[in-house]
């Protein structure tokens, strides 16, 4: 079961137990009218957490058959005349919730979906490592998309380096990938690039090998759709990292994930000098990271931390 299914659920079994409470104020008052508003909803969100379930782990599970204990209690509830049997039965619904909410986290793992999107396979040195660990604590998919890259004359190249990986890392197409359907919990995308997209005259020329690329994809979809966005920069020996740095500070790929993971002090380094002189560019200071100060189990709890409604990156 997905994280954030799971933390759905949760939730909605936490709303039950605010039910609960306004179900005894409403008790107090005799307000019947309330109460029956309120055990139809109550009822609906119980079996709407059972056929969720149901659909994504199968039937016959501890859950749901707790669930439909606890729905036999609010009819009980329902029907029960006396007001002082009704706070007893209240009383047991109470302890039925904990136990759903208990079984919940015994009878099902929470999965974390990790999807590594990338375009050049140079990128992969640094991914590498991460995807290993995500293998074994995660749902983890290796996607590969093209990338553009624009000619001096601004004439537009789509370049796809799959076959440039190890024969034994094996990419699926991310255009077969359904980003705002699976909503993964966590993204690697890697980088550099020297602009969102290339389109303005100024920004197809670097002025260091005479061409600019762009990653094959809409970045604000994969932003808007990923909950932890982790952004690792590639750069070969002997690039003029200043030079380098100070353009990227630009892009879309800084400025919209939650972490930069850099994978060296002299790379990140650079990104910090850059950042300072860019207006606006010191909030972005606190999201570096160096491969060597962070684990990838790491990664994954801030992954799992997002899905569950907590902070990003600090």
């Amino acid at each position: 079961m997905r994280e954030e299914l799971k933390q759905q659920l949760r939730n909605t079994i936490g709303s039950l137990g605010r039910a609960e409470a306004i179900l005894d104020s409403c008790v107090r008052k005799k307000d019947e009218e309330a109460l029956g508003s309120l055990f139809e909803d109550m009822q609906n969100a119980a079996i709407a957490v059972g056929n969720t379930i149901e659909l994504v782990e199968g039937e016959e599970t501890e859950t749901v058959k707790l669930l439909e204990e606890y729905c036999e209690l609010i009819w009980q509830y329902m029907v029960e005349a006396d007001w002082r049997e009704k706070f007893r039965i209240g009383r047991l619904m109470a302890g039925k919730r904990g136990e759903i909410a208990q079984s919940l986290e015994t009878e099902f793992k929470g999965e974390v979906e990790t999807v590594f999107l990338i375009c050049k396979a140079a990128g992969w040195k640094n991914l590498e490592r991460y995807k290993s660990i995500a293998e074994e604590k995660a749902n983890c998919c290796l996607m590969m998309a093209p990338y553009v890259k624009y000619s001096p004359e601004g004439r537009e190249i789509r370049i796809n380096e799959t076959e440039l990986l190890p024969e034994s890392v094996k990419a699926e197409a991310f255009e077969d990938y359904d980003m705002e359907a699976e909503k993964p919990d966590i993204v690697f995308i890697d980088g550099p690039y020297a602009s969102a997209g290339g389109s303005d005259e100024a920004d197809k020329t670097d002025g260091v090998n005479g061409s600019v690329t762009a990653p094959g994809y809409d970045i604000m979809t994969i932003r808007e759709n990923a909950g932890l966005l982790i952004y690792v920069p590639y750069y070969e020996d002997g690039q003029a990292l200043e030079k380098e740095c100070a353009r990227d500070c630009m892009s879309p790929q800084v400025q919209y994930s939650d972490i930069i993971l850099v994978p060296s002090e002299a790379v990140g380094e650079a990104y910090i000098s850059a950042l300072k002189q860019m207006e606006g560019g010191r909030k972005y200071i606190k999201k570096i990271y160096r491969m060597d100060s962070i684990s990838g189990e790491q990664l994954l709890k801030k992954g799992v931390l997002v899905v569950n409604g907590g902070a990003k990156a600090q």
